[in-house]
């Protein structure tokens, strides 16, 4: 019985992003689908990241000199918002 359910909630949660209701919702034929959301100006991706140096503590960020760890390692040469 849970092995069938693991494997229900695994096949919603993959169809999910392709069908435009809710889990719980039932598609209803000849319902009218729900309104789109208008387009981001910032493009499908969202904002872009500013290329720059990388904070050696995520990946992702761009190093700045706003970061909250900056002030406890100033003295360390790769410490987020040193040069």
């Amino acid at each position: 019985m849970q092995r069938s359910q693991d494997l229900w909630l695994k096949f919603n949660f993959t169809l999910s992003p392709l069908v435009p209701f809710g889990p719980r919702e039932p598609f209803l034929p000849g319902a009218p689908l729900p309104p789109r959301l208008p387009a981001s100006p910032l493009g499908p991706e969202g904002p872009v990241m500013p290329a720059g140096p990388r904070s050696p503590f995520s990946p992702l960020l761009p190093c700045s000199p706003f970061s909250p760890l900056s002030p406890l390692l100033p003295f360390w040469p790769f410490s987020p918002g040193r040069p």
